[in-house]
């Protein structure tokens, strides 16, 4: 959990809690680089096209057979993949294409990376607000990475746990 109290940022995973004092803005993003196997139904059509054999056009076949007629994820006409033999029903993929790729997917996503990443920054106040400008200067940071395992949910795994000041 992530709690925000009077300009501190505390994180907390499985009882162990980091504080990162004093802050403006803070800002949760996904990692950029994908740890084990990809999820199926949430991958973008982008991280769908870096499997192999998976052109632009079977990228988007996966994503509409998925999203439904509405083409929107997480509304009533999706159609999630809950086995991988389900792909098999989605146009253009054949055994061959299942083959090249059944390893390197899943439909269930129980471990996770998660980083949080706090700066310091020092605004100049040309351009203020949110925006990171060439003259302001970064004067604390601190990573927190964990790995996470949600197979027992709602009990959540700690798996790994790391801080560091950078």
């Amino acid at each position: 959990t992530v709690t925000v109290f009077d300009h501190t940022a505390t994180v907390t995973i499985s009882g162990n809690a980091v504080d990162f004092p004093y802050f403006d803005h803070l800002i949760l993003s996904p990692a950029p680089k994908v740890y084990g196997r990809i999820n199926i139904n949430t991958a973008s059509v982008n991280a769908l096209q870096g499997l192999p054999g998976i052109t632009s056009t079977l990228a988007t076949n996966i994503k509409d057979y998925i999203d439904g007629p509405d083409n929107i994820l997480w509304t009533g006409d999706d159609e999630l993949i809950d086995t991988k033999g389900k792909l098999l029903k989605v146009t253009g993929i054949d055994e061959d294409e299942f083959k090249k790729i059944c390893n390197l997917v899943t439909t269930r996503s129980d471990v996770f990376k998660v980083i949080v990443k706090a700066q310091a920054i020092k605004d100049r106040g040309s351009i203020g607000g949110d925006i990171l400008a060439s003259d302001d200067n970064i004067t604390a940071q601190c990573t927190l990475e964990a790995i996470v395992d949600r197979s027992d949910y709602p009990n959540v795994k700690v798996l790994y746990l790391r801080y560091r000041e950078e």
